[in-house]
């Protein structure tokens, strides 16, 4: 969950991203698909510059509303770029891809990142908070759903976000993913199928039938950890006097912006979609929450909606009805 984060980011981050931006402008790229790989999929990339990012991985394979896929070696890595720079990584774990740990998690002790389990990391790292897309047959037929568990790092660390996530396809994440569920038993249908359990109430039932699972992704970033938007809620209630924003800024207001960021700005949405079929969170907010006004005729819109990309939690699009 990334943009709009470098802008506010405190004096000692920015001071980071123009060093690391610097060692980018002077790096020679690096030979071979493991060396590419480490070059690529590390704290430092963070921040800079795409053409940089694209001297060692080469073309991306595909792009998608700011999202690239880059193929090196045996590995797949995502990287979510904004205005040229990058903010967010992803490498997908395998057998044949296990990146070095150490890259983005310098002060801890880690197993490789091919056997990396969810219990693992807390045991070497602390306590992860745990977020689904869906759960059980909620997540329909068309995509897998997915499990992440979120940590945030220290400013010894980096100020590093972390998303360790695997997908609903097999044993024991199926297993887990289960019990994760049962422990919901009481809870509604709605309850589920709006995914509230994100609010942290269940997250000690995740943590422990997770445990065991291994990780088949990681993502990296600095932005605010969607770790403070979920804990914080997305059930409360509208404001008394909602936020008001014309209509011709309001693109500009939240593309660019992470969830956490945009919720700060203008509140808790009204309802969410999530589309995973497309990789897409839709979050719509109704005039009670959110009064989105033309400027000329002071009409209210309305519905406003931004789209965020649901892997890092980043604004690409927004638009009014």
């Amino acid at each position: 969950m990334l943009l709009g984060l470098f802008a506010c980011a405190p004096p000692e981050a920015a001071h980071r991203n123009s060093a690391m931006a610097q060692v980018a402008n002077t790096a020679t790229p690096a030979a071979g698909p493991e060396s590419a790989l480490a070059a690529l999929f590390n704290a430092d990339m963070l921040g800079s510059r795409l053409a940089y990012f694209e001297r060692i991985a080469g073309p991306a394979k595909t792009e998608r509303q700011g999202e690239r896929t880059y193929r090196v070696g045996a590995c797949s890595i995502d990287a979510q770029v904004n205005d040229g720079e990058i903010v967010a990584l992803r490498v997908h774990v395998s057998e044949r891809c296990s990146p070095e740990l150490k890259a983005v998690l310098r002060n801890y002790n880690l197993p490789p990142a091919n056997r990396l389990t969810f219990g693992e990391f807390e045991r070497a790292a602390g306590p992860l908070f745990f977020v689904a897309d869906c759960l059980g047959l909620h997540c329909g037929n068309q995509e897998p759903g997915t499990v992440a568990g979120l940590w945030t790092g220290s400013r010894a660390d980096g100020s590093i976000i972390v998303a360790l996530s695997v997908e609903l396809l097999n044993e024991p994440a199926i297993g887990a993913a289960t019990k994760w569920e049962a422990a919901m038993s009481r809870r509604s249908e709605e309850y589920l199928a709006l995914a509230k359990f994100n609010d942290g109430e269940y997250n000690e039932a995740a943590r422990a039938a997770f445990a065991q699972v291994p990780i088949t992704a990681i993502t990296v970033s600095r932005s605010q950890s969607e770790v403070s938007e979920v804990a914080s809620g997305m059930s409360s209630p509208p404001a008394s006097t909602p936020p008001e924003v014309s209509a011709d800024r309001f693109s500009a207001a939240v593309v660019g912006r992470s969830m956490a960021e945009v919720r700060s700005i203008y509140g808790t949405p009204s309802n969410i979609i999530q589309q995973p079929s497309d990789g897409l969170v839709s979050w719509y907010y109704w005039p009670d929450r959110l009064r989105v006004v033309d400027s000329d005729s002071g009409a209210v819109a309305a519905s406003a909606r931004v789209t965020f990309s649901a892997w890092s939690k980043i604004a690409i699009q927004a638009s009014i009805g």
